[in-house]
C-alpha cells in the first residue's frame, strides 16, 4: 500500500486466483473449440478439393495447365525451392484449389488467357541506365568566378496541387 497526500491507493487484485483460474480455462476452452472448428471446415475443404480442381477444368483447363507449368519452373530455377513450393501447395491445397476456382471463373467470365502469361522472373539484378553529367560551374559574361547565392528557402504551397 502506497499512502500519497492522505489518499490511500491499493494494488492489489479485484478477482481471487479462482477467478483467474475460471477466466483462464474458459480462455482457452474457446480457443480449442475455434481451432478444432477450423481443422474441421480444413479437412471438409481438403476433401472437396479434387472437385474444385474438376469444376476448374471445366471452367478453364488453361488455368490448372499454367499452374502447374508454374510450379514445374520453380522446379527448373531451384530444386529445394520447387520442393518447398510444392510442399506449400499441398498443405494449402483447399486455399489453392478454391482461388484456381475463382481464377478459372474470372477468366471465363471476364476475359481470355494469353498463351505464354505465366512467366517466373529471373533473379538477375536489373538496373536503370543512367547518364552521368559532370557539374560545372558557370562563369559569367565577365569571366569572374560565380557568386554565391544566398540560399533562403522560400515557403512553397501545395495547395494548389490539390483542387
Amino acid at each position: 500500500m502506497n499512502m500519497l497526500n492522505g489518499r490511500i491507493y491499493s494494488y492489489e487484485p479485484s478477482k481471487s486466483f479462482g477467478q483467474r483460474l475460471l477466466g483462464t480455462l474458459i480462455f482457452v476452452a474457446i480457443i480449442g473449440v475455434c481451432l478444432y472448428l477450423f481443422y474441421q471446415i480444413y479437412k471438409l475443404l481438403f476433401l472437396l478439393s479434387p472437385i474444385f480442381i474438376i469444376a476448374a477444368l471445366i471452367m478453364h483447363p488453361k488455368v490448372v495447365g499454367n499452374h502447374i507449368r508454374m510450379i514445374g519452373q520453380s522446379f527448373q530455377q531451384n530444386f529445394v525451392g520447387g520442393l518447398l513450393e510444392l510442399m506449400i501447395q499441398l498443405i494449402g491445397l483447399p486455399i489453392v484449389t478454391i482461388g484456381l476456382v475463382v481464377k478459372a471463373w474470372a477468366y471465363r467470365k471476364f476475359g481470355q488467357y494469353r498463351e505464354g502469361q505465366v512467366q517466373v522472373e529471373s533473379f538477375e539484378e536489373r538496373y536503370a541506365h543512367y547518364e552521368e553529367v559532370a557539374s560545372t560551374p558557370v562563369v559569367n559574361a565577365h569571366n569572374t568566378a560565380p557568386q554565391e547565392k544566398d540560399t533562403v528557402r522560400e515557403s512553397v504551397n501545395y495547395d494548389d496541387l490539390f483542387e
